[in-house]
């Protein structure tokens, strides 16, 4: 879906930039980058920069797989990988003849926000994005809030999202035990960091989707 949206809203653009917060290995990218070799006008100059943690090296080796894909279907692509445990203070370099796009798949809820930290990094960033002056902003977020301090709240949160992600599987995972397995150790991990966790050791903070607009809307 977010690949769709990005390659209808840069239709016709010569130099398509995107930031992409949380780019892991990259496997959001050969889709977009097959479809954009196929456009009518021809494909785009693209960039992809590639914002991770330093403890993902996935991150780094996504360029150059990119790269490589991309030239197999004869589109130009730059890669630049900016690893950092501070997104918020990440400046990349973009140019006023690129339609920007910020993208992030899910990845801004391992972020700090205000129950942890004072110069809440959330604002920060969103603050950082507004000033890039992108044409698109494509967020994918987790919709249930478990950063609260208390116990009890993202308690019944998790339960309340997982049960419907288990009960989802059943219908589209039914047939496929090992996928399913994977899909449940990856929960299971999930819920643990949240349910076990407090402050700084809960790195799995996910939001209500209108709490994450409402910060896109302040900053602007």
């Amino acid at each position: 879906f977010a690949n769709d949206v990005i390659l209808r809203a840069c239709a016709g653009a010569r130099r398509v930039h995107i930031v992409d917060y949380g780019i892991f290995c990259g496997h959001q990218w050969p889709s977009l980058i097959k479809a954009l070799s196929v456009r009518p006008e021809g494909p785009p100059h693209l960039k992809i920069t590639g914002i991770d943690l330093p403890m993902v090296p996935e991150a780094t080796q996504a360029g150059q797989r990119l790269t490589e894909y991309a030239r197999s279907h004869g589109v130009q692509l730059e890669f630049c990988s900016i690893q950092s445990n501070s997104w918020e203070t990440v400046q990349p370099v973009t140019h006023s003849n690129e339609f920007l796009v910020v993208n992030s798949n899910g990845r801004l809820q391992n972020m700090k926000d205000e129950w942890v930290a004072i110069n809440n990094p959330r604002k920060l960033l969103f603050e950082r994005i507004s000033k890039m002056s992108p044409k698109l902003v494509v967020m994918t977020v987790g919709n249930s809030s478990m950063s609260s301090p208390f116990f009890l709240p993202k308690f019944e949160a998790a339960l309340e999202y997982y049960t419907a992600k288990m009960e989802s599987m059943d219908a589209w995972l039914s047939d496929d035990l090992e996928q399913r397995s994977l899909m449940e150790k990856t929960f299971q991990k999930v819920i643990m960091n949240v349910v076990a966790c407090d402050g700084l050791d809960q790195v799995e903070r996910p939001e209500k989707y209108k709490t994450w607009d409402v910060r896109a809307k302040r900053a602007g």
